[in-house]
């Protein structure tokens, strides 16, 4: 939890939204549904999925392109992805299907 906490830590706090908005299509239920949160100025999103399940998100959400990457909570580490526009959808699949995966897109 303590790795969770800081990367939480380390956004806009003042300014974080609860943002299911972003997740494109049908959330799973139950120990799969996944969370997600957002800068209202669109500077970034987090998207939490318990489970390790493929996702799609709204991009536009976001003020700009962003720079993507999967965060392991268990350990802390970051696995980069790449840059992607702010247009459209993206789908992201996790790096393992398993528990506990953190998308961050950051502009």
């Amino acid at each position: 939890m303590q790795h969770a906490r800081k990367l939480l830590e380390s956004r806009a706090y003042f300014s974080r939204v609860p943002a299911q908005d972003v997740l494109v299509g049908n959330n799973e239920d139950g120990a799969a549904y996944k969370i997600a949160t957002r800068d209202a100025n669109g500077t970034f999103v987090l998207v939490y999925s318990p489970a390790g399940h493929e996702f799609e998100v709204d991009m536009t959400k976001l003020s700009g392109k962003a720079r993507a990457a999967w965060f392991n909570p268990r350990n802390g580490e970051s696995k980069e992805l790449g840059e992607y526009s702010n247009e459209g959808t993206q789908k992201f699949t996790p790096p393992t299907y398993g528990p506990d995966w953190i998308l961050t897109l950051d502009v």
